[in-house]
């Protein structure tokens, strides 16, 4: 059986409470979000270890958890400049009212 990750533990653990399945993207996705919560120690754990290496030990877990093909890339490249926030229509820097382009019945 092969050592499963924090976020899988946490993921089945809260899955165990709430009734649903530990593969839920939900429960993973809270899993993921509350790692992320204690990424920091608290004032307690800094005095008896290595805050750093705390931090850096959560986020390799995080890293993990998303380091997929893709995951990092934005779903849609940023606009070119002087278009609408899709790209889809040019807004000319000349218009004295950007949004003249709308009309309202």
């Amino acid at each position: 059986m092969a050592m499963q990750t924090i976020i899988e533990r946490l993921a089945h653990y809260l899955a165990n409470r709430s009734g649903l399945q530990a593969s839920d993207a939900a429960v993973i996705d809270e899993a993921a979000s509350i790692l992320a919560l204690i990424k920091d120690p608290d004032p307690a754990m800094e005095a008896v270890g290595d805050g750093d290496l705390w931090r850096r030990m959560v986020d390799a877990a995080l890293i993990e958890r998303w380091d997929t093909p893709g995951a990092l890339t934005p779903a849609h490249p940023a606009p070119e400049p002087g278009s609408d926030e899709e790209g889809d229509v040019p807004v000319s820097r000349r218009d004295s009212d950007p949004a003249s382009w709308v009309h309202v019945r």
